[in-house]
């Protein structure tokens, strides 16, 4: 009976561990936020820290974004941001694009990700006014989330890879980058990090 628990357990390992360069992997990827300071005031930036991590025995090929671009888990369009009310309602903020972006000679930009080593992405955000006189939560100089201060946000990071980007485990695009082997694709969340977004300070009158 022992011996064929173990007959088993090697069947389920060694079907988890197969390096055929067709294998697609929906699980073993897992996001964590977090942020290294709660409060946001004017005229200061906090980080974002996303630090994904691959739960499986084997090297991952993981697409993060696209050349020249970068990592989508460091721009504003990858994280959802939520509006949380004195009463307790919340509502999901709608992103905004400072600038336009042509995709035009872009390329996947493929990382392998192994268990012994998470990939870590940073973003700094800070609130400032627009050239529409209305504030926003800057995520870097192109995008952020229209928000009126003082505020409380909830934030999380998100990361979306579609299979139909993938065809026998080779990402398809006018420049494919060589990601033989196993890779990941699918939908994962991180955990929600709380965020105070201070008012500005309105300037003193000049005492007489």
């Amino acid at each position: 009976m022992r011996i064929y628990g173990i007959f088993i357990l090697l069947v389920i390992v060694c079907g988890a561990v197969d390096n055929s360069s067709a294998q697609k992997y929906t699980t073993g990827i897992d996001l964590s936020l977090s942020l290294d300071n709660p409060v946001l005031k004017p005229g200061a930036k906090v980080t974002l820290v996303t630090k994904m991590t691959n739960a499986l025995p084997i090297p991952l090929k993981v697409q993060v974004g696209w050349i020249p671009r970068g990592p989508s888990l460091e721009t504003a369009w990858a994280y959802q941001v939520i509006l949380v009310g004195e009463d307790g309602n919340k509502r999901e903020l709608p992103w905004t694009s400072f600038i336009g972006f042509c995709g035009t000679g872009s390329t996947p930009l493929v990382i392998e990700l192994n268990s012994s080593k998470p990939e870590l992405f940073h973003r700094q955000v800070w609130i400032d006014k627009w050239i529409d006189g209305k504030t926003y939560l800057y995520f870097g100089s192109d995008s952020g989330y229209r928000v009126d201060p003082p505020c409380n946000l909830m934030i999380r990071a998100r990361h979306s890879i579609r299979k139909a980007n993938y065809s026998s485990g080779t990402l398809q695009d006018t420049k494919p980058n060589d990601i033989q082997g196993p890779y990941w694709v699918g939908d994962v969340e991180s955990n929600d990090v709380s965020l105070r977004v201070d008012n500005f300070v309105e300037d003193l009158p000049v005492s007489k």
